[in-house]
């Protein structure tokens, strides 16, 4: 036999046609639905806060009474959370209104704010004199409440 007749004789090989990217193998829809689950978790756990300085408020809060629960003073007690509603006051509220108030004009601009009466009328006015007491004589648990309960009153829409 000769060789050319046998080359001739040949077919040419069958050659697979080309994998397609579409269809999906079924292991690549899983990690895909996985992938947009968890974006969608990641989306509705990151809610932007309106006012995040506010939560910032109430870690610090806690800071203090726990600062106050191990050192016990409570004119330090006092002072410190005079500056911190000071704080939070002019960042929520326009410098203007908020900078220059003392005294009995703060504390009737913590209970408007507050939507509350317990500043000008209750343990509120604490603040006014016992940070610059030596040893006030001030019930600072419901002082922290009322703080607490200010924080997140300015936090709500009225």
């Amino acid at each position: 036999m000769d060789l050319e007749l046998l080359l001739l004789g040949l077919r040419g090989m069958a050659v697979p046609e080309p994998v397609s990217v579409w269809p999906l193998a079924p292991i690549w829809w899983v990690c895909l639905l996985l992938l947009m689950a968890s974006m969608l978790v990641g989306l509705l756990k990151k809610r932007p806060q309106k006012n995040p300085y506010l939560a910032l408020g109430l870690s610090e809060l806690n800071t203090i009474r726990k600062a106050w629960r191990q050192h016990q003073s409570n004119a330090m007690a006092c002072a410190q959370l005079s500056s911190l509603l000071r704080r939070l006051a002019l960042a929520h509220y326009p410098r203007a209104r908020v900078a220059a108030l003392i005294g009995p004009a703060w504390l009737a601009f913590l209970d408007n704010s507050g939507r509350t009466q317990a500043f000008s009328q209750g343990i509120g006015r604490a603040l006014i004199c016992a940070p610059y007491e030596a040893a006030p004589e001030v019930n600072l648990a419901p002082l922290f409440k009322l703080t607490r309960g200010w924080i997140k009153a300015i936090g709500t829409p009225q």
